[in-house]
C-alpha cells in the first residue's frame, strides 16, 4: 500500500467521514470538497476496501474482483506501479493476461 496516500481521512480538507471520490495530487479527496462527475468517482465502498487491504495480512486480502470498489483499487495500484517502472510493456502484458478483462486472450 505504500504507492497510495493514506485512506483514512481526505487529502484536501482532511475529513474522514465522507466517501472519497477521486485520487488527486494531495491524496484521497472526499465529496464533501470535491466537485466530480458522477461518471469520474470512485466506486461506492472504495474508502471502506482500502481500509480493509491495509489492516489485514496478506493472506486475508478480498479478492480483487469482489466488488466495484475492488476492481477500482486494483487498478490504481497497477497504475501506478507501472508509472514507478517506467510502463516496461512485459510488466503491462502480463497485468493483461491474468486478469479477467474483456479482450483477455484467456476468456
Amino acid at each position: 500500500m505504500g504507492l497510495l496516500p493514506n485512506s483514512r481521512v481526505c487529502g484536501h480538507c482532511g475529513r474522514g467521514d465522507t466517501p472519497f471520490v477521486i485520487l488527486g495530487e494531495r491524496g484521497w479527496c472526499c465529496s464533501a470538497c470535491t466537485p466530480a462527475d458522477k461518471s469520474e468517482t470512485l466506486p461506492g465502498g472504495t474508502k471502506e476496501y482500502l481500509n480493509k487491504i491495509r489492516t489485514v495480512r496478506a493472506e486475508e486480502t478480498p479478492d480483487s474482483d469482489e466488488s466495484n470498489a475492488s476492481r477500482a483499487v486494483t487498478q490504481l495500484l497497477r497504475g501506478r506501479l507501472l508509472n514507478e517502472i517506467g510502463n516496461l510493456k512485459s510488466y503491462d502484458i502480463l497485468f493483461r493476461i491474468g486478469s479477467p478483462m474483456p479482450g483477455n486472450i484467456h476468456s
